[in-house]
């Protein structure tokens, strides 16, 4: 018997193929129970296809520099059992929403997706917005009668989960939908903010392995993922780069604040002294100094 499909991703995009879905595969071969994931594809593209093709399988590349060491090293990732394209095959979106093996929904849509699109009507084939298919895809299994989901956004936007449930709320309110509805979204489904760090980038150009998996991911040796546990969630897996916190709060200011404030402040200083890389960079004694004082 083949694993169960319990994890509904929106969105099949690099930065999730590199981080999320390899955490998955990772944990599976680990020797958890690690349920597949099936992919909804809301943009144009041909990614659907390449997974429908590639059985779902494809490459990571994990490159960088790891204890002092130089890491470069191949992953076949195995945890996505197919992929369906949100545009052309709507219903089979909502049939798995009505799926009781079902259990998380993960996604990455970028802050854009969480808007709200005023044209959208709840008999859309799909509506256009993410809240607004997360909501019907919500709805499908609630009038199924089934258990609500575990919901973990990856969108870098502060409190994502607090504000994708603002959205999906919204959207409700603009379709009049029922009272009772409302009150499965809030109170049966488990909203789990989370905070995401790890480079992931396009595949390199030349590749043995672009010639065969038209998905190939390169992603640095670091990977951080905070996921605020809340009551009710329920157990994902257990992996190195995930940290269950009571708040994601810390890690978010760290990350935006420090971390990506610090590399973006790096442009004005270093660029004009004529250096390339960061690492070129911060091993200069004087932008060292000026980036701890800033």
């Amino acid at each position: 018997m083949g694993r169960l499909e319990t994890i509904l991703q929106f969105g099949g995009g690099r930065f999730l193929r590199g981080f999320f879905d390899l955490f998955a595969h990772q944990a599976h071969e680990g020797g958890q129970d690690v349920g597949k994931i099936v992919i909804i594809q809301s943009s144009e593209s041909s990614r659907a296809d390449a997974l429908k093709i590639q059985n779902g399988k494809y490459h990571v590349l994990i490159r960088g520099i790891e204890n002092g060491l130089t890491l470069d090293t191949s992953v076949e990732v195995t945890s996505i059992s197919r992929a369906i394209s949100a545009k052309s095959n709507w219903q089979s979106v909502l049939e798995f929403a009505t799926s009781p093996d079902l259990q998380f929904v993960v996604s990455n849509t970028t802050e854009k997706g969480y808007e709200l699109n005023e044209y959208d009507v709840a008999t859309d084939m799909p509506p256009d917005s993410f809240p607004a298919k997360l909501l019907l895809v919500l709805k499908t299994r609630f009038l199924a009668g089934l258990g609500g989901l575990t919901l973990l956004p990856c969108e870098l936007i502060e409190k994502n989960a607090e504000a994708l449930q603002k959205q999906v709320l919204r959207q409700a309110e603009r379709w009049n939908e029922s009272a009772e509805l409302v009150h499965w979204i809030r109170k049966s489904c488990v909203w789990r903010s989370t905070l995401v760090d790890r480079i992931v980038t396009e595949k390199p150009e030349g590749h043995a392995l672009s010639e065969t998996d038209a998905l190939l991911t390169v992603a640095e040796p670091f990977a951080f993922w905070a996921i605020e546990q809340t009551p009710g969630m329920r157990p994902l897996f257990v992996h190195p780069a995930i940290l269950l916190v009571p708040d994601v709060t810390p890690y978010l200011l760290r990350k935006v604040r420090i971390l990506n404030g610090a590399h973006t402040a790096l442009v004005s200083k270093a660029m004009p002294m004529g250096f390339k890389t960061v690492q070129e960079a911060i091993a200069n004694h004087e932008i060292e100094s000026w980036l701890r004082r800033l």
